[in-house]
């Protein structure tokens, strides 16, 4: 929108300058319609700016994992065996979400993360194009903060695999990414709500459902819920 109304500016600084170029007075006019336009293409690009800003994970030079005195206030003993954990609950969603296994999504993540990575299905679907995730190698985990409270409890981590993402259409050409392996590091962070569950939904209908059900209502769905550790963000690090 901001483009469009820019290249109206112009177009109208442009269309007065002809009949008054003769009269010597077109240059008052032009020149502040002119001067809009650039004002305004600057604060869109600002804008654009801050928008990269907050949807990037921001970068930091190095990450640590936690102190053994914090592990324990965490009531966990062997850190290794949490980085084991969270690992492959990243994984199961990962493939999930390239096997297109809704209830394997929803199992591993929050409803927010869940409602976030079905709407990109649904708009790949509707383009005919398809996300592919593929060949995934655990690198590194990193486990650098924990909190538990008497409602939650979180772990935030680091996770860098190797792995093969690309985007392709409905014909199984690359449009966008590479069939090649690339390494990336991520940010992903794990909650446990303690809380009673309430407001589950079933992956394929969207019916209310409970915490011990295995099967929807509504739709006859199969489904597992269980009050673990799930993956409520994922977020890219930017190497510099």
């Amino acid at each position: 929108m901001e483009e469009i109304i820019n290249g109206i500016i112009c177009i109208v600084a442009l269309v007065l300058l002809a009949p008054f170029f003769i009269l010597e007075i077109a240059w008052p006019v032009m020149i502040p319609l002119l001067f809009i336009s650039i004002i305004r293409r600057n604060k869109s690009n600002k804008k654009l700016k801050q928008n990269v800003i907050k949807n990037s994970n921001p970068v930091k030079e190095t990450y640590s994992d936690i102190s053994e005195s914090k592990l324990e206030e965490f009531d966990i003993t062997d850190i290794n065996l949490l980085k084991d954990y969270i690992y492959n609950i990243f994984y199961e969603f990962e493939t999930a979400y390239n096997n297109l296994d809704y209830n394997g999504m929803y199992n591993n993540s929050t409803q927010k993360l869940y409602n976030n990575y079905y709407t990109n299905i649904m708009l790949n679907l509707k383009f005919t194009r398809k996300k592919i995730i593929d060949q995934i190698e655990r690198k590194k985990v990193i486990v650098y903060d924990v909190l538990s409270t008497t409602r939650k409890q979180v772990i935030s981590s680091i996770i860098e695999i190797k792995y093969v993402c690309y985007m392709q259409d409905h014909q199984g050409k690359v449009i966008s990414g590479s069939p090649n392996p690339t390494t990336e590091t991520f940010e992903v962070i794990f909650i446990k709500n303690h809380d009673n569950l309430n407001g589950l939904k079933c992956p394929n209908c969207g019916a209310s459902i409970g915490v011990n059900q295995d099967k929807c209502e509504y739709c006859g769905s199969n489904v597992t819920i269980k009050n673990t550790f799930k993956i409520d963000s994922i977020k890219r690090i930017i190497n510099k």
